[in-house]
């Protein structure tokens, strides 16, 4: 059974792109507020050696552990695996109304990690009945010190004075049973010190900033409070005082701090205290030192500091909506928190209740592409490294990691659309960081992008032209899976673009080959008829699997498929019309019964009465992002307002799902990281500040079909239809006449069919300002060694070398055929047995028919045969009369037989 069959997560990412003809459409100025539902757990980090994780009284429905709002468990490096504590915790009471609230499990809170990275958590009613005053704690977590300061904040909104009781609790955790803890109060540092080492773990301190009322050196397994060494919580519940015992020597220890403050009318108390742990006694008492030296506010402000200096280091967003800049802000904020500072792995949810402390290596992957599209390279790369490291030999990928160890945990295997994610992440990251082949990353890392694209290579299904099968994306069947096979495509156009950076031609050649093949694959083989891409195809049975599915929308996402293109435009039609719940959500795919009616259900019923098929805020990013590409950014922006609006208190990030019945997200999940980094790289493509297509450099190509060219061009754009195209590079500074769009290719027994768009949608006339040309290089289809050739083209560079040229100016009537000789591109002759190249000044597009016989030695070529084509645009300076190669799309073109199948691109 697949991952969510076993309560395990899965999740899967959002492609996101930017559209450079689009700009953005701001609203006017909004503040889109998220629900009031608070968040189950948060994961808390100094950046560099610990991890805390603050847990909620309830960590979804069915946990009945009667524990309060807490921080749950501490991590440091010297023992990631191992939990420090069993909890740190806040109990009060109300001395002036003698009432106890010290049963912590009965308390509600609202929690979330503001946008200076401060953990907030505001208590709320106590056993559905209201406090006497608002109490907040609150947790700094200093980025790269030891120590987790903590802040109680009490405010007292009567018209009198009340007394108001604070125990500061922390339950160390001991590994081993079978020896003591030695834990003592220093009362020069005003700090209980515990050495753990007995039971090899670390020291640890609690600490108080202020002077405390009583202290205590506990055993917590001591519930007699007439004994001095009781646990410190007895003595509280008992009398609101502690016994001031100095120290103990036992298997279960506890420390705390106990303050009575007196708070006049309509004021507010504050008090601090800390936790800190280290490797010795030296270490924790310097340690000590160094927070008493300032106080409680200044590892505050530090913490602000830090963290809006982190952020500023990367992009951050501005639109209209303040609600959306205040989300993306906290999203970053909760993704670095719960990256590992280590291993640089991230965890499925900060929720451990459901799906524990394992790492999907997928789904991590996507959140490092969201941290690489934010400018955050550092954290980023830490994961692009650990996800080399803990490759299979073949290039593959074990499904799911243990967050501390990083050891293979045996899950649903296999799971390939990895590989594609770390292929095309890799390359981004090389992209944006602007890393070159002898960057000692991309010397580490090129040979593992061997080998994972090697992998997809080598595995490929003849009879359907698609990858290998996999469990993927909702692990529940091994099968040919529409999303994977997508990543497989997008992937190797990652990969291909590495090669070309490795200077490894070869490479690059077969991969390209291989992804035209699964595209062909996808087009032939899983397009449904009805108007839309299937979920899938059977492993064994090679039956379509035909529910709707939202996961299939990756294929536009990552630059596998044209959006543009008329099947892209009915497979999201019909992804909406039969997945939409709640306006603006989509779900995963159609009778979904996940988190509804579902055996394997992480906690029940949380979709709500009635409700199936609850929808994935990621999901509904990839709509976004379709309506992004096709010029529809006024509904991309709602649609980030929907995920603002169907976040937790705080602007806190969704977990897998939303309830659309409820219209809050679902607990028990959340919160998750890559739900996290779909919604920041939706912002960042919404504000075009990031761009996650990779589109291939070069494509294979193969395709029989007749095109009647003539010379109205502007009629003859019907013509061509049916034939494949190819989407060329994005986001050039080429002037846009001469900059490619996409390219169309066919043939029949005789000749070669071409047709270019641009991206201005506009030409000039015959011998009108700006003048242009179309060249088309060949190689030998015949492939003579004794042909001549050149990579240097008649007006700049071509992708490889090449023997021949077909070539129209627009202020002549000449179809030129060129060849190289000398040294130099020589004229042959005029092309006079075919119609010269057309163009039509108000679209922008060019048609041009080649004789197959133009681009060989003897005249005479075999179906079957490849050659390598550049096909280029050139404009003249109008100033100065100079030619210019402004554009070039390489093609490897198989002249086809009309019994041959298609190699695809995509279809108009």
């Amino acid at each position: 059974m697949g991952k969510y069959q076993k309560f395990i997560l899965v999740i899967f990412a959002l492609a996101l792109i930017l559209v450079p003809t689009i700009s953005p459409v701001f609203a006017v100025t909004e503040n889109t507020q998220p629900t009031s539902k608070s968040i189950g757990a948060l994961y808390l980090s100094n950046w560099k050696n610990m991890q805390a994780i603050w847990k909620s009284s309830q960590l979804n429905q069915l946990d009945n552990s009667n524990n309060g709002p807490r921080l749950g468990e501490l991590h440091f490096s010297s023992d990631w695996s191992t939990n420090q504590i069993v909890d740190y915790s806040g109990f009060f009471r109300d001395e002036t109304n003698a009432v106890k609230y010290d049963q912590i499990h009965g308390f509600s809170t609202n929690t979330f990690l503001d946008s200076n990275g401060i953990s907030n958590s505001q208590y709320q009613n106590y056993n559905g009945s209201n406090l006497p005053v608002s109490i907040s704690r609150n947790y700094a977590m200093v980025p790269n010190q030891n120590f987790v300061v903590v802040q109680y904040n009490i405010a007292n909104t009567s018209a009198s004075t009340i007394s108001w009781n604070v125990l500061d609790q922390v339950h160390f955790a001991n590994k081993n049973s079978s020896v003591n803890q030695n834990a003592s109060y220093d009362a020069g540092r005003n700090a209980i010190i515990n050495d753990m080492s007995a039971s090899g773990q670390p020291f640890m301190a609690l600490g108080a900033l202020q002077a405390p009322t009583s202290y205590q050196v506990g055993n917590d397994s001591d519930s007699n409070v007439a004994d001095a060494q009781a646990g410190a919580w007895y003595s509280f519940d008992n009398n609101g005082t502690l016994n001031n015992n100095s120290s103990v020597i036992a298997k279960d220890v506890d420390a705390a701090f106990q303050n009575t403050v007196s708070i006049p009318a309509n004021s507010t108390a504050t008090l601090y205290y800390y936790l800190v742990v280290d490797t010795s006694l030296s270490a924790i008492q310097s340690d000590i030192d160094a927070i008493r030296a300032q106080s409680g506010s200044y590892w505050f402000s530090q913490t602000r500091s830090k963290w809006t200096d982190w952020l500023n280091s990367g992009k951050r967003v501005n639109t209209t909506d303040t609600g959306i800049n205040t989300t993306y802000d906290r999203n970053l904020i909760v993704m670095k928190d719960t990256q590992n500072p280590s291993s640089g792995a991230f965890p499925a949810a900060t929720n451990p209740g459901a799906y524990g402390y394992y790492v999907w290596a997928r789904d991590a992957a996507f959140s490092a592409m969201a941290l690489d599209a934010a400018g955050h390279y550092y954290e980023a790369e830490q994961y692009w490294k650990w996800m080399a490291s803990i490759q299979n030999t073949d290039g593959s990928f074990h499904t799911r990691f243990d967050l501390w160890t990083s050891e293979n945990t045996n899950f649903v295997e296999p799971e390939h659309d990895s590989i594609g994610a770390f292929l095309l992440g890799v390359y981004n990251h090389i992209k944006l960081t602007g890393k070159s082949a002898d960057d000692p990353f991309v010397t580490m890392i090129w040979p593992k992008i061997q080998l994972s694209a090697n992998f997809v290579k080598n595995n490929i299904n003849n009879q359907l032209s698609l990858g290998p099968a996999d469990n993927s994306i909702w692990e529940e069947n091994y099968n040919y899976w529409t999303f994977t096979q997508g990543m497989y495509v997008a992937g190797l156009n990652a990969a291909q673009k590495l090669a070309l950076i490795e200077n490894n031609r070869v490479e690059a050649d077969n991969w390209s080959k291989t992804a035209g093949r699964i595209t062909s694959g996808i087009q032939d083989n899983i397009w449904n008829t009805a108007g839309y891409f299937n979920q899938g195809i059977n492993q064994s049975t090679l039956a379509p699997i035909s529910k709707f599915d939202s996961s299939t929308d990756a294929l536009f996402g990552w630059g596998a498929l044209d959006p543009a293109s008329s099947r892209a435009s009915s497979h999201i039609k019909n992804i909406v019309n039969n997945l939409t719940h709640d306006t603006w959500g989509i779900a995963r795919y159609s009778g979904d019964a996940f988190y509804y009616s579902s055996l394997y259900n992480p906690a029940g019923n949380e979709s709500g009465p009635d409700s199936p098929e609850p929808v994935w805020p990621q999901m509904g990013n990839y709509v976004l992002l379709f309506k992004l590409y096709t010029g529809h950014p006024d509904e991309a922006f709602t649609r980030l307002q929907y995920y603002v609006q169907r976040s937790f208190f705080g602007y806190m990030p969704p977990g897998e799902a939303v309830s659309y019945y409820y219209q809050t997200p679902i607990v028990s999940t959340a919160a998750e990281p890559l739900t996290a980094a779909s919604f920041i790289m939706s912002c960042l493509a919404y504000a075009n500040e990031f761009d996650g297509r990779v589109i291939a450099p070069q494509y294979d190509a193969g395709t029989y079909q007749y095109v009647n060219v003539t010379n109205n061009a502007a009629g003859d754009w019907q013509k061509w239809s049916s034939v494949p195209y190819f989407v060329h590079q994005l986001n050039d500074t080429k002037p846009s006449d001469t900059h490619i769009k996409n390219v169309a290719i066919s043939n029949d027994a005789t000749n070669i069919y071409i047709r270019v768009d641009n991206t201005s949608g506009k030409l000039a006339g015959f011998n009108s300002t700006t003048r242009f040309a179309i060249q088309v290089y060949s190689e030998d289809y015949n492939h003579n060694t004794a042909a001549t050739s050149s990579a240097a083209g008649m007006y700049g560079n071509l992708d490889r070398p090449m023997s021949y040229m077909a070539a129209r100016w627009s202020d002549s009537n000449n179809y030129a055929k060129f060849h190289f000789s000398d040294g130099r591109w020589a004229y042959d002759y005029g092309i006079s047995n075919v119609i010269a190249p057309q163009w039509d000044t108000n679209t922008g597009r060019i048609e041009m028919v080649i004789p197959i016989s133009e681009f060989t030695s003897s005249g005479s070529v075999g179906i079957g045969s490849y050659a390598y084509l550049n096909i280029a645009l050139i404009r003249q300076d109008p100033t100065t009369g100079q030619w210019t190669q402004d554009d070039l799309q390489p093609i490897h073109y198989r002249i086809t037989s009309n019994t041959d199948s298609w190699i695809y691109g995509n279809t108009r």
